[in-house]
């Protein structure tokens, strides 16, 4: 399965790196995501900030979140990954990046989803479903000799 099959269309950009740490927030709030994208004035990437991001590199240190901005905390050149990846390689790159969340990418370097570690585990746990419905039709077979 490719990444494009599985990402998170509703995904949430925010409006600049210039935004304020508090409406970052509110529209997290809003959205109900723990991540938004941060674009610049062309609409490429420039970072990702999260919920994380807005408390340890904002709030605990005492900055002002309508005076700071997105740009100062978000994370810069985050990880991507591109759409027509597969989810192992998806895997791959959380894992060595210790990420939970990768913006997915077109081939002209445009945001067009994003991809959660809950869409990786869901799909997963679909995998694995299947694969247990497998092994029981092959232990029904065996046992009435359907198979040898």
């Amino acid at each position: 399965m490719r990444v494009r099959e599985l990402c998170g269309k509703d995904f949430v950009i925010g409006t600049g790196p210039d935004m304020s740490v508090r409406n970052a927030a509110r529209r997290m709030a809003e959205e109900g995501v723990g991540c938004l994208i941060v674009v610049d004035r062309q609409g490429e990437l420039a970072g990702v900030v999260t919920d994380r991001d807005l408390v340890t590199r904002a709030l605990a240190e005492g900055a002002n979140p309508d005076t700071t901005a997105v740009g100062d905390v978000m994370t810069v050149s985050p990880v991507t990954i591109e759409d027509d990846s597969d989810l192992e390689e998806a895997a791959r790159r959380m894992r060595d990046a210790g990420v939970r969340r990768l913006p997915i990418v077109d081939r002209r370097r445009r945001v067009v989803g994003m991809l959660s570690l809950d869409d990786l585990l869901g799909e997963m746990g679909r995998r694995m479903v299947d694969l247990s419905a497998v092994a029981q039709n092959v232990c029904r077979a065996v046992r009435s000799g359907g198979l040898s």
